[in-house]
């Protein structure tokens, strides 16, 4: 993807999509981490804005669920299938 100022920018994310009528039509883009304790990157920070990007949501193996920036969260699998599954 080209930025307005001309550079490349390259984001990989592993399911990305649009929530339609659950989540009022939000895109959304999920990414999962081995780490325990994953991070916001730049190229996060960038799809954010490039892409239109409601949330980003990093699924890893740790307990705890945190904002490592604004519209970004980190979370585990169990907690994240129990908030879209009910």
């Amino acid at each position: 993807m080209k930025s307005n100022a001309g550079l490349w920018i390259f984001m990989e994310f592993d399911l990305y999509g649009s929530a339609g009528s659950v989540q009022g039509g939000r895109k959304l883009a999920f990414e999962f981490k081995y780490s325990s304790a994953p991070k916001a990157t730049r190229s996060m920070q960038a799809a954010l804005e490039s892409l239109g990007i409601d949330q980003v949501t990093i699924v890893c193996p740790g307990q705890d669920t945190y904002p490592p920036a604004e519209r970004i969260r980190v979370t585990n699998l169990a907690r994240l299938a129990k908030e879209r599954l009910g």
